[in-house]
């Protein structure tokens, strides 16, 4: 087996969202300290709310922080979520609590209204002097509140939803393709609409994400080219189906302004374009929507044979060296990207292998592999769409690479439609059985690699268009649900002594109703107690449950977890 360990082959498939890249958090600001000194016995909370108590009391030390909840302007206190052994707490802390306690910053804050400077960092002392909209320099931070530099010397600012942290002066002209480009008063697609431009060159002073800041026509706005209406709109009319609930919205972008939901019916198209469709409205006038059918009544296409095409491998010298991994001479394993991928986003595909040996390793015949979109559908897998990879060489020489890369997945089936949203698995599939080994070394193995390194989760979400963070909400509900159950007039058989939360994810949504996977422990409050059949025994007393399944639904503007036939 030690022989093994000398060199290894490695095969990696990387899809790649065509998403703008999250700040790193080392380098982001976020609106609030890092941490915090606790100087007094302090209760935590299971969430922003003094309803919700926890049983974890912190005495003096200091804590990470995690996040906030923004409160009233006026209120001289916030909630803060904490870092704790016992998982993520909440703590409310006054503004005294941070006395003493400034970290430095180093962020250009744009302020999006007048905002008041104040001589300390704390309520009362307002100056009564206003800014206007423009971008600051932050130098350090306080509780809520940040210090720059004025004429008048350092004053603070308190953090607020009227400001843009970590704005980066970047003076570029910004050349806008599209038919249609809409101007917004903030960086919001559902602030106020300013105008409209046609296709020109702007100059952009500054830039948050894909938000580019402009003066024109005697305006201070925002434009973010995403949300537009691109070039080359087919204009043809026609009918679709739409077999689900489907947000309208006033541009063809997920991140435009929502104008409505339409129920299940027929509706007349004027124009189509990158997979959005868009009608005339009655009620809202000129809407676009994208189609997405209903998973109960999706058929997925036959088993097609896919062509490999004229791509090739691309070989490079490395200086990987080293074993990864001991059972297998081959580790195959797949990145794959976080959070909920919407409807219509593509996802570039590729393959890498390494031979981390100093020796030549040798194949038997031309590996062959195939990347697989699969669709898992009440406990069925569905293959939506494949694509066939060219042979690889038959050799590969010590610490070479080959890569191969280009296939792109626009979440279209075989036949070229738009699959469902739902649950999918990225998976990479070797064609045959290959025999290999090294130069110098007296074994053969077989090429084989782990399942669970090359199957990548991918959640596609419809977004229900109500912009409710569905994510804080799911979590929001679940923190209730476990602290209503630590109650004394919970049932004995049910009643919980504490739990831990340890992910949540959203796995289902729509615009009536959502459903997530948590992963959690809970600690039983006395022998009765008498799991879920999910739960598996734990030490210390533990129950744990691994992404167990919940549902939400709407009433009205806020959502209820449905806890019928649930317990913890």
């Amino acid at each position: 087996m030690g022989r093994l360990n000398k060199w290894m082959w490695l095969v990696a498939l990387t899809p790649v969202l065509c998403l703008g890249l999250a700040p790193n958090p080392a380098q982001a600001t976020n609106a609030y300290p890092a941490t915090v000194t606790l100087g007094k016995l302090t209760d935590t909370y299971e969430a922003p709310s003094e309803k919700d108590p926890s049983d974890v009391k912190l005495t003096p030390q200091e804590v990470y922080i995690t996040g906030m909840k923004q409160n009233d302007k006026n209120a001289d206190y916030g909630w803060y979520r904490i870092a704790t052994w016992r998982g993520e707490k909440w703590v409310k802390l006054t503004e005294a609590d941070f006395n003493g306690q400034e970290q430095l910053v180093a962020s250009d804050v744009a302020l999006l209204a007048e905002t008041e400077l104040y001589d300390e960092p704390k309520s009362g002392t307002g100056t009564g002097i206003m800014l206007g909209k423009q971008t600051v320099h932050a130098e350090a931070i306080s509780g809520s509140y940040l210090k720059i530099g004025t004429w008048l010397g350092s004053k603070w600012i308190r953090i607020s939803g009227d400001m843009l942290l970590d704005v980066q002066a970047k003076p570029q002209e910004l050349a806008l393709a599209a038919a249609v480009t809409p101007v917004f008063a903030r960086p919001d697609g559902l602030s106020e609409l300013v105008m409209e431009l046609s296709p020109q060159t702007v100059h952009a002073f500054e830039q948050k994400d894909n938000w580019y800041h402009i003066r024109t026509s005697g305006w201070d706005a925002w434009i973010n080219p995403d949300i537009a209406v691109p070039a080359g709109v087919s204009e043809q009319t026609m009918s679709a189906d739409v077999q689900q609930k489907t947000v309208l919205y006033a541009y063809p972008s997920f991140d435009a302004k929502p104008l409505g939901v339409i129920a299940p019916q027929q509706v007349n198209v004027s124009g189509t374009v990158g997979g959005w469709k868009r009608i005339d409205s009655d009620w809202v006038g000129e809407a676009w929507l994208y189609n997405v059918p209903d998973p109960d009544q999706y058929a997925p296409p036959p088993a097609t044979k896919q062509s490999p095409g004229d791509r090739k491998w691309q070989f490079r010298q490395t200086e990987a060296a080293g074993a990864v991994g001991k059972e297998f001479p081959v580790n195959v394993w797949l990145e794959s990207p976080n959070g909920p991928i919407k409807p219509g986003t593509k996802l570039q595909l590729g393959v890498s292998m390494t031979n981390f040996s100093r020796n030549t390793v040798r194949l038997d015949a031309p590996a062959q592999f195939a990347i697989d979109i699969v669709r898992l559908a009440g406990g069925e897998e569905q293959t939506v769409w494949s694509a066939l990879l060219p042979e690889t060489a038959t050799s590969i020489t010590g610490q070479g690479n080959y890569s191969i890369e280009g296939y792109t997945w626009n979440q279209t089936d075989a036949n070229g439609d738009q699959v469902p949203q739902g649950d999918y698995v990225v998976r990479l599939r070797l064609i045959r059985p290959v025999t290999l080994g090294e130069d110098g070394v007296e074994w053969k193995h077989t090429l084989q690699f782990r399942s669970y390194f090359v199957n990548v989760p991918i959640h596609i979400l419809l977004p229900a268009g109500d912009c409710t963070p569905r994510l804080d909400t799911a979590k929001e509900l679940f923190h209730n649900y476990l602290t209503s159950q630590k109650r004394s007039s919970v049932p004995a058989s049910r009643r919980i002594a504490d739990y831990r939360i340890q992910d949540v994810r959203l796995a289902r949504e729509s615009y009536d109703d959502f459903t997530f996977t948590v992963t959690y422990e809970v600690k039983p409050a006395s022998d009765s107690f008498k799991p879920a059949a999910a739960g598996q025994s734990q030490w210390d007393g533990l129950i744990r449950y691994d992404k167990r399944e919940f549902h939400a639904i709407r009433q009205g503007d806020e959502y209820r977890l449905d806890t019928k036939g649930i317990s913890p």
